[in-house]
């Protein structure tokens, strides 16, 4: 008898969770792409260091 086959799960895994700024460095590794790629790049400009909502570019002031 044969094991039933491993079925992937639906949505994001839970240990991939990205870190926030305040919340210090990664335990057990959840962030380890972009912490080698040296942070979080913005959707906007590409670029290192920010994400879209806080992207100088981003011209919607609430």
């Amino acid at each position: 008898i044969r094991e039933p086959p491993i079925q992937n799960r639906k949505g994001r895994p839970r240990n991939k969770r990205l870190t926030g700024a305040l919340e210090g460095p990664a335990q057990g590794g959840g962030a380890r792409a972009a912490a080698r790629n040296g942070g979080r790049k913005c959707g906007l400009c590409r670029e290192v260091g920010h994400t879209a909502p806080r992207c100088p570019l981003n011209q919607n002031i609430p």
